[in-house]
């Protein structure tokens, strides 16, 4: 077993019921779906058992139907934790405690998706115009639709 295989076998032992699926991919890639309320205790694991310290980066992808979030983490090998959230109140608990460095990420995915992130303390747009009205959001499958609508 491999040092992913293990992590991968503890992480279903703790977190019974709440990794929905595994999937190993190419090129050193892992990909866990988990229930959206799992994923501050398991990057808190994460941190302190798996040697997983790095998170690249967080996406988030409006499918139509739900906003999907994949939280990026790399120590030689990638690791993806993915959730799916609600399209009408996506929200998801804030990990920047754990990785003040997530703070850039979740203000991106809020500004560009709608995602809102608890205890966020920044009111200021980061990336969208400062009188960005704060209710309408550019990657949101709707907006593009409206968008292409009125262009038409």
């Amino acid at each position: 077993m491999n040092e992913i295989e293990l992590i991968i076998t503890q992480m279903k032992s703790l977190f019974l019921h709440q990794i929905l699926e595994v999937r190993f991919l190419p090129l050193h890639e892992t990909v866990v779906r988990i229930k959206p309320t799992t994923l501050r205790n398991l990057v808190a694991w994460l941190l302190e058992h798996s040697g997983f310290h790095h998170l690249s980066t967080i996406t988030g992808l409006d499918n139509g139907q739900q906003i999907e979030l994949f939280y990026h983490f790399w120590n030689g090998q990638g690791l993806s934790l993915h959730t799916e959230l609600s399209y009408e109140f996506p929200f998801m608990d804030t990990i920047t405690d754990l990785i003040p460095g997530a703070s850039f990420y979740e203000r991106e995915v809020f500004e560009m998706l709608g995602v809102r992130f608890s205890d966020s303390q920044q009111n200021q747009p980061l990336l969208l115009p400062d009188d960005w009205d704060g209710q309408h959001f550019p990657l949101r499958a709707k907006e593009k639709e409206t968008k292409k609508q009125g262009e038409q």
